[in-house]
């Protein structure tokens, strides 16, 4: 990778305030987003993007969907 990226963390299946303390860890930002379809999933990150493991430019958004009730 190349000086000033990071490759983005694998978030989906971890409770929504870990992730986010991953993102801010590894220099990235946030996005979140609430699927209300994904019951069982309450709190967790079901969803990402970028993919894990894709070289980003650190202080870009991952978009994250959290599972919601």
């Amino acid at each position: 990778m190349a000086t000033g990226t990071v490759a983005v963390p694998n978030l989906v299946g971890r409770p929504v305030d870990e992730a986010l303390r991953v993102l801010r860890m590894s220099g990235l930002t946030f996005v979140i987003a609430y699927d209300h379809g994904h019951s069982a999933a309450v709190g967790l990150v079901v969803v990402q993007f970028p993919d894990p493991g894709v070289p980003v430019a650190r202080e870009t958004p991952v978009r994250i969907e959290v599972g919601e009730v």
